[in-house]
């Protein structure tokens, strides 16, 4: 066979060189066509037929024809194709990472304490040392101010209250807090300090820190376009099969011999230790009914009876859509493999799927 390129204008090519493939990333003005004025200049990459290609953080998925979107959230579901993205903040920065790949892309350099993801809406909060801003997924722009002079201690909640829906937005959390910081977000919104120093209340309650009062009462009609995922925790949760709570101290009044659907399929999370201070403290392990074995969640890398399998966190375990993957503190799983660490705090997905388990 004679060597030849397959040139129709750019993207991915197919070189054959004799009895060997190459794939070819070129731009269109390498083969012949003429580049839109402004366009920016890609640069060729060669890699292996065999091998997955990895693209820099800011290029779009090999095959994309069309242009990034305006829209910030159609932007980054273009830019990750068909990987599910996690939403994770990484020494002060905030970056969405493309699963599969490990791509990654900067949504807040820097100065993030805190992220909550409202995926209903589409809006990405972000809490500063001192300040709280969001940033509007469906818009293109850069985070809108919403408070500033706010008390340095407590990450903030969120409690929207509009349309005749309540939804509270907070951070996992099974600890009691010195104060609690809240955006009411209704018709009338305002900051709320509950505890702490009077002094930082009455800053954080002053309605001129509320810069972005305007904008809220502008959202306060926002559309729902999905809705919030499903959430499965232990407050009404039925007890484990009798073989799975054998040999349990504690008592079923806290919850302790509870279980619920881990990943929607067969295995359950069981409630096997609680106690309570300060903090609520939770061990659980996995359990699967068909074959009376048990796991230490998230990895469950292996299976055995009750006595040699150690508890494991309780949650919070956030899904993805498909279901086949979660995120639970700073790690990434896959339901059934493993999990890799995100050198960061899981804040949620991008299309998010349930939550399941305990706050913390």
């Amino acid at each position: 066979m004679k060597d030849r390129v397959l040139c129709r204008g750019g993207g991915l090519l197919r070189v054959m060189l004799g009895a060997v493939t190459l794939t070819l990333f070129i731009s269109s003005s390498a083969c012949g066509s003429k580049a839109r004025p402004g366009a920016p200049t890609e640069r060729a990459a060669f890699v292996d037929a065999g091998a997955p290609a990895v693209l820099p953080a800011s290029a779009a998925p090999v095959g994309s024809a069309s242009p990034a979107p305006a829209d910030l959230l159609e932007s980054l579901l273009h830019w990750a194709g068909d990987e599910p993205t996690a939403i994770v903040m990484r020494g002060g920065a905030l970056i969405a990472r493309a699963m599969d790949s490990g791509r990654t892309r900067t949504l807040r350099a820097d100065a993030t304490r805190s992220a909550l993801l409202d995926p209903e809406l589409d809006l990405l909060w972000i809490q500063g040392p001192t300040t709280l801003d969001v940033l509007d997924l469906r818009a293109g722009g850069a985070p809108v101010p919403i408070a500033i002079s706010l008390p340095t201690g407590p990450r903030i909640q969120i409690d929207r209250d509009l349309g005749g829906k309540s939804v509270h937005l907070a951070s996992p959390d099974v600890c009691v807090q010195a104060s609690d910081l809240f955006l009411d977000w209704t018709s009338d919104p305002r900051v709320r300090l509950i505890g702490g120093d009077p002094e930082e209340e009455k800053q954080a309650t002053d309605p001129a820190s509320l810069v972005g009062k305007t904008w809220l009462r502008a959202q306060a009609g926002r559309a729902i376009l999905r809705p919030l995922p499903e959430r499965r925790d232990f407050s009404s949760a039925k007890l484990a099969p009798a073989a799975a709570r054998k040999g349990l101290t504690c008592t079923t009044s806290d919850q302790c011999g509870t279980a619920i659907p881990f990943n929607g399929a067969s295995r359950l999370l069981v409630v096997v230790e609680h106690s309570m201070g300060d903090c609520h403290h939770y061990g659980c392990r996995l359990y699967e009914p068909a074959t009376q074995r048990f796991a230490t969640p998230p990895a469950a890398s292996s299976w055995g009876t009750r006595a040699n399998v150690p508890t494991g966190p309780c949650g919070l375990y956030r899904f993805d859509r498909s279901g086949r993957r979660f995120l639970v503190g700073t790690q990434a799983c896959a339901v059934g493999g493993a999990c890799e660490d995100l050198g960061g705090e899981a804040i949620g997905w991008l299309v998010p799927g349930a939550d399941v388990g305990t706050d913390g």
